[in-house]
């Protein structure tokens, strides 16, 4: 969810990819505004921060998130004056890069 929004995401875990039909059904009945809606690879909405207004970190590890997903995320998800960092991540650098990620806008 944006403040703008819903952004509907594609999952790469074979479980959960129908999951955009229902999640894209229950926005519309409830009348919450969808933004936008990831086609462009796969991606992760857990990938997605809104850091603070102005500033989003898109996120991909090539396994949940794809870097063609993260770009879309990026560059669509969020108002063209918008501060983007799209990044790739490993599990175990997740933390360490998120922080070295939120650093570069501290103002």
């Amino acid at each position: 969810m944006t403040p703008f929004g819903a952004v509907i995401t594609m999952p790469q875990t074979r479980f959960c990819r129908g999951d955009y039909a229902l999640t894209f059904k229950f926005y519309q009945e409830a009348r919450i505004p969808i933004w936008n809606m990831i086609t462009a690879g796969h991606f992760e909405g857990g990938d997605f921060i809104v850091v603070k207004p102005g500033f989003v970190l898109c996120g991909y590890d090539g396994e949940r998130s794809e870097k063609e997903g993260a770009e879309q995320s990026a560059n669509g998800s969020a108002p063209t004056d918008w501060k983007r960092i799209r990044f790739r991540f490993s599990r175990i650098s997740c933390i360490s890069t998120f922080r070295s990620a939120s650093s570069t806008i501290s103002s």
